[in-house]
């Protein structure tokens, strides 16, 4: 009962560069048969850059049959649930719809919405917890209900605000602070939003070399000028050059 650590790497095509799908059938029924995982099944795919999303909807598919079968969840479920509705902004439930044929959400207790309908931030989200979290859980389920928590490791993300609207962009950073907290995240961005959630400037660096001052505080047009080299920012490029010329 070692805790083993984590090693996840996500590439800017993890939503759409999947693995060619093998026969759903036969994949399903791979799974249905499956003997207890054993913890190394936590470093599959740890360095592919791709984040095969379908895989973990079938996977979340047998889970609420074996969920309807045995009256209970699994720890691998419940884990990986817990996980993708704490990043999830307004995330209630996720269940599998017979009458739909589709992994479902439950956003805000209004509506059930489709995997298919979120939105690619969504799904990006979703997909990338999910798997990050099912990593956790089965490098160590011994830790029980202190996996995601007690989980140590390093996720490398490349453009995390990757889809994101600006409002996800300002609290995804906390998010995965507090889902895994013992997990070291590096993450590549374009985004002022992402950069004014940090904690200090010290989390920050820029490829450029230049140092940068405390972040505390510092407004969006202040990030984008002063650390991103974004000039003329009240407005855009080609209203500057028509009131240059007028």
């Amino acid at each position: 009962e070692v805790a083993l650590p984590l090693i996840s790497y996500y590439g800017t095509g993890r939503l759409w560069q999947e693995p060619r799908n093998r026969n759903i059938e036969n994949k399903l029924r791979s799974m249905f048969n499956q003997k207890p995982v054993h913890p190394f099944m936590g470093y599959k795919n740890s360095v592919n850059p791709r984040c095969n999303s379908q895989e973990l909807l079938w996977w979340i598919t047998v889970q609420e049959w074996i969920k309807f079968r045995e009256k209970k969840e699994s720890f691998l479920y419940t884990m990986v649930k817990k996980a993708i509705l704490e990043c999830i902004e307004g995330g209630e439930d996720i269940a599998f719809m017979p009458e739909s044929i589709e992994v479902m959400i439950l956003i805000e207790k209004q509506e059930w919405q489709a995997f298919s309908n979120l939105s690619d931030g969504q799904r990006n989200i979703f997909a990338m917890i999910g798997d990050i979290a099912y990593k956790a859980a089965t490098l160590n389920k011994h830790l029980g209900e202190k996996a995601l928590k007690e989980t140590t490791g390093v996720v490398l993300i490349d453009e995390l605000d990757l889809h994101l609207h600006p409002i996800w962009q300002r609290h995804i950073i906390e998010d995965l602070r507090r889902t895994f907290p013992k997990i070291q995240f590096f993450a590549t961005t374009h985004s002022p939003f992402l950069i004014q959630s940090l904690r200090s400037g010290e989390e920050l660096v820029m490829l450029e070399g230049q140092p940068t001052d405390s972040l505390a505080n510092l407004s969006i047009e202040m990030i984008a000028t002063g650390i991103m080299g974004v000039e003329n920012i009240d407005a855009s490029s080609r209203y500057m050059q028509m009131l240059s010329a007028a």
